[in-house]
Order: C-alpha cells, then structure tokens, then sequence
C-alpha cells in the first residue's frame, strides 16, 4: 500500500491522534493556515523542469 494510501486511511479512521506533534502543539487552536503550527516545515521551492538531451551523452567517434 502507498504510504499516502495508508496515512490517508488512518487520518479517516482516526483522525490527528497518532500525529503527537499535533496533539501536543496545535490541538485545539484555531489555525487559519497550517504554517501557525510550530513544527510546520515549509516545503522546498519547486525546481524548474529539467531535460537530458541525448547529444549530451553520445561519445565522439573519433
């Protein structure tokens, strides 16, 4: 099972139990946005699409 799969399935039955930096620091607080909580770590910026040419890899014939 994906792990996205399965935390989904435990969030559902559950809820944020089983997250215990949640029920310790952000239970009960009124979060207009995630990034009040403490833990909240800011996801990387993206990255621009890359691309492989094949002329980079090819060996001269020399």
């Amino acid at each position: 099972m994906d792990d996205s799969v399965c935390a989904l399935q435990v969030f559902e039955q559950e809820g944020f139990k089983y997250w215990t930096k949640w029920a310790a620091r952000c239970k009960g607080q009124s979060l207009p946005d995630i990034e009040k909580c403490p833990d909240w770590v800011h996801p990387p910026e993206l990255r621009g699409k890359r691309s492989i040419r094949p002329e980079d890899f090819e060996e001269d014939s020399d």
